[in-house]
């Protein structure tokens, strides 16, 4: 009887154990020389990424790798910033092949690291503009993660810096970042199974291009959910996307430890298809574009039609899978994706693809001249505009939120407050009208 209960225990120990919180410390982050190897997938309904709590199982068993590639953590020596990042202990790692637009774009960005008992933290930045490689350090640098890390930890940094661009101004970045570690448990994937954590956090960037004192600036709002997992250097699995106002979040990515795969041979040859966000935005709000091109180890590349008001954001270039842009001029783009791969490539064009309207222009169609007043805050709309779908933005083109009833507009007291007017954008069809209203 000993025996037998000896040996039940034993098998109770082992299911506890293999179930049981684990602590993340800068051992599990990767190290210089590590190349990584990661799937792709579709971002699919029905994916358990908002499930958190402890002794939580996810399952994500039913991704299908769209794409592989190897994530290389290069020695500075090996990187073109090796001068400015000198140490043996320095490594960084590409995050993009370009960032900008026409004559003001950055090529091979890459993000140096450093990992202590305390944080693993990107404590530099380098890109080459016109060629020269131009280095800085974070004056604040971004913490990615604070250690150790446990279940219910939550943590916040500031990050800053800023490069010097020879005879034309200066590019910074701000921002802060939240990590939230929200869930413990197994987590599932095509790599196989393994004891985690989640982690989400919540990132807020602003960039800023000052070009001969002529200052362009750009937010971002992104979430990422992460599960890590002891030893494997970069998470299990990372779900990433937008985050929306009053706490959305619209995933654009999924990405996964994997090993080497042969994808289905079905979908060799490229089919290049795409969507987009949004088909009517005010200048410099951003669009993302969904990539759902097929084919297998594609390469993109995205074309814009007039090119030069064209701005790329979030990390994201003309060779992205699925990149964000704004545009900095009104009227009408036209977009390609061309999709590349050993197979031969494919394109899909969409003509006069994105309408870009300016919030503070003040034109109509119908009744020029004219500006309407909101009287009692409630605007009545005149009768060309019934049936057609009204935004309201502030001067600095923020959307206001609205309530429509019939053909009125209800809007909150305090935004007499606060505004003296508003820009009125409405969509009829495949018109776009503009307005300046003025708040009584």
């Amino acid at each position: 009887m000993k025996f037998i209960f000896s040996i039940w225990l034993a098998l109770v120990l082992i299911e506890n154990q293999s179930f049981a919180q684990i602590t993340i410390t800068q051992a599990d982050m990767p190290s210089a020389n590590d190349t990584i190897r990661f799937s792709n997938a579709n971002v699919t309904a029905g994916l358990p990424f908002l499930q958190s709590g402890p002794n939580q199982t996810w399952d994500f068993s039913s991704l299908v790798a769209t794409n592989q590639d190897i994530e290389p953590y290069k020695s500075s020596l090996q990187t073109p910033y090796a001068f400015f990042f000198l140490g043996v202990n320095k490594y960084g790692r590409k995050v993009a092949d370009s960032l900008g637009v026409a004559a003001f774009q950055f090529k091979d960005i890459y993000n140096f690291y450093k990992k202590s008992s305390s944080a693993y933290e990107v404590e530099g930045i380098g890109l080459k503009y016109t060629g020269i490689p131009l280095p800085a350090y974070y004056s604040l640098t971004d913490k990615l993660y604070q250690f150790p890390l446990q279940y219910n930890d939550r943590d916040s940094s500031n990050f800053k810096f800023t490069i010097s661009l020879p005879g034309l101004g200066s590019y910074s970045q701000v921002g802060y970042r939240i990590n939230t570690v929200e869930g413990w448990g197994s987590v599932t994937t095509p790599f196989g199974t393994f004891n985690c954590l989640k982690v989400k956090s919540f990132v807020f960037s602003a960039d800023s291009l000052n070009l001969s004192g002529f200052p362009l600036k750009f937010n971002r709002r992104t979430i990422e959910y992460k599960w890590l997992a002891n030893g494997k250097k970069i998470p299990i699995l990372e779900i990433s996307g937008n985050a929306t106002a009053g706490g959305g979040f619209t995933p654009t990515t999924v990405k996964y430890r994997d090993i080497p795969r042969t994808l289905n041979p079905i979908t060799l040859n490229p089919v290049a298809q795409f969507s987009t966000s949004a088909l009517n935005v005010a200048m410099l709000e951003p669009v993302t574009f969904s990539n759902t091109s097929s084919g297998v180890q594609l390469d993109y590349l995205w074309t814009f039609t007039p090119p030069d008001q064209v701005l790329f954001e979030n990390n994201s270039s003309d060779t992205s899978k699925n990149p964000v842009v704004s545009f900095s001029a009104p009227g009408q783009y036209s977009v390609k994706l061309k999709a590349t791969n050993f197979f031969g490539s494919d394109e899909e064009i969409k003509t006069n693809y994105i309408t870009v309207f300016d919030p503070t222009s003040v034109r109509d169609k119908t009744e020029e001249g004219k500006i309407y007043s909101i009287d009692n805050q409630k605007f009545k709309a005149p009768f060309w505009l019934v049936d057609s779908r009204i935004s309201l933005y502030d001067v600095t083109g923020k959307k206001i939120e609205t309530t429509m009833k019939g053909n009125e507009i209800i809007l909150d007291n305090s935004l007499k407050k606060n505004h003296q007017f508003l820009i009125l954008k409405a969509i009829l069809g495949k018109e776009v009208f503009t307005r300046k209203i003025i708040l009584n």
